[in-house]
């Protein structure tokens, strides 16, 4: 295991319903740069004006833009 790693250990997500607001905070990204990555798939994950993400809208999220930091899914 190498130093970076030993920095930053593996944590795991658990596959639930989010926010969008949680959702951003986990990718660790401002507010403008989440809702641009996310327009362009807005049709397909179904987006409306919820307040949660469904399990099945954030395995979408996680498979277009990979899974946040360092976690792996659980």
């Amino acid at each position: 295991m190498s130093q970076e790693e030993n920095k930053f250990p593996l944590r795991r997500i658990a596959l639930k319903c989010y926010t969008v607001k949680e959702l951003r905070m986990l990718y660790g990204v401002p507010p403008r740069t989440f809702t641009i990555w996310l327009a362009p798939i807005r049709k397909q994950l179904g987006l409306g004006r919820t307040k949660y993400l469904t399990v099945s809208q954030v395995e979408y999220i996680f498979k277009k833009f990979g899974i946040p930091g360092k976690y792996e899914v659980e």
